[in-house]
């Protein structure tokens, strides 16, 4: 069994298991993996990532019934959660450098 099938059958699975398609790409993607990307095309330095086959036609293959403009749109969306989660961290962890530096002074 290739790649390509490998992955499939990874997302049909999931697919039967009742998990939809935000929480199947937080269980295969770290925040961090989407760092470097933009959803539909090239953006300040990010690689357009509706150009890897192998993420966006399988998800298709699997999830027949949805439009590409609909994964697009859901991608989007668990990609601007990422950048969102990331502010967070970096803003808690700011914060607390600046607690840090209060107490010991």
């Amino acid at each position: 069994m290739g790649v390509w099938q490998q992955y499939v059958h990874y997302l049909r699975v999931r697919k039967l298991s009742g998990m939809k398609i935000p929480h199947v790409i937080k269980s295969l993607f770290r925040d961090e993996a989407f760092n470097g990307y933009s959803m539909r095309e090239r953006i300040r330095q990010k690689r357009p990532f509706k150009s890897y086959v192998i993420f966006v036609d399988c998800m298709l293959d699997v999830w027949q019934e949805m439009s590409t403009d609909k994964l697009v749109e859901i991608v989007m969306d668990v990609i601007r959660k990422t950048r969102q989660r990331s502010a967070k961290r970096q803003y808690r962890a700011k914060k607390a450098l600046e607690e840090e530096k209060q107490i010991t002074v």
